[in-house]
């Protein structure tokens, strides 16, 4: 895992400290120690703000600026207000571009040592804090419309503040309303929603196949079973169209936190049809 994150010794030290059922504000505070972020000084005057989701008691060194410009970042905030310093000439999004270049590693690597040591719930909290990181949005936020190419942070608010709060949503939407809300002309509200239904949306089925009672409880059989959905646009799955490779990962979980994973690449499968 070292290796294949490109990982400092220490930092491998550290994750492998990890509570076994550590949330997701453990898991953030514990990245802020990696050694990948040893360049990021403090600055004079720099502070917290109330929309932070996991504030710090008081921004007393490093660690806190690392985390307040995290969330920052995810919950869609402006990084100068956010983190206000009385340095001339400086601006956080330099150490913001920093963090989260080396952030998607860090994470990477604790969800696999999580997945190798069999920490459920460590590992499902690991998950949603690399999808919020690679999405530069804490999930069910509305600065994941950032993602979105010319919605930036004017845009995603007035969205949202008329109840387009998801990339669905927005993908369901008329585009004349789209226009009429940020006050542009045609094909503008086309180009966001199209852009919003050519993401992956998928459905998931779940069926039991088989049940067998044992002495010990129940043994159970379940067909796990994802697809896309057909939104009437081309969705882009590989890396020359979307800019990415995408993936599908299903993560299961019992009721004891034995986990289970499985992956995959996305394909469409010619004339496919949801």
């Amino acid at each position: 895992i070292l290796a294949k994150y490109f990982l400092s010794f220490k930092t491998m030290l550290l994750l492998l400290q990890a509570p076994q059922n550590a949330t997701i504000k453990e898991l953030l505070d514990l990245m802020t120690e990696a050694e990948e972020f040893k360049d990021i000084r403090m600055r004079q005057g720099e502070k917290s703000n109330e929309e932070i989701r996991f504030p710090p008691a008081k921004v007393n060194g490093v660690k806190e600026k690392i985390s307040l410009l995290m969330q920052a970042v995810l919950a869609g905030l402006s990084l100068q207000d956010c983190l206000g310093s009385k340095t001339l000439g400086y601006s956080p999004t330099l150490d913001a571009f920093t963090i989260f270049r080396h952030a998607p590693r860090v994470v990477k690597a604790m969800f696999d040592i999580f997945l190798a040591k069999g920490h459920g719930q460590a590992l499902q909290n690991a998950f949603i804090l690399l999808r919020s990181i690679n999405g530069r949005s804490w999930e069910g936020k509305p600065a994941v419309l950032r993602q979105l190419e010319g919605v930036g942070e004017k845009i995603f608010k007035i969205l949202s503040g008329a109840g387009l709060l998801t990339v669905s949503d927005v993908a369901s939407t008329d585009p004349r309303r789209i226009e009429m809300l940020l006050n542009r002309n045609p094909p503008f509200g086309d180009k966001i929603v199209n852009q919003a239904k050519a993401f992956p949306h998928f459905h998931l089925d779940v069926e039991q196949v088989a049940e067998v009672i044992q002495d010990d409880g129940v043994q159970l059989t379940v067909k796990v079973k994802v697809g896309l959905q057909d939104t009437g646009v081309k969705v882009k799955t590989n890396r020359k169209e979307s800019g990415a490779a995408l993936a599908v990962c299903v993560l299961t979980m019992s009721s004891d936190l034995t986990v289970s994973l499985q992956q995959g690449t996305i394909k469409i499968e010619a004339n496919f049809r949801s």
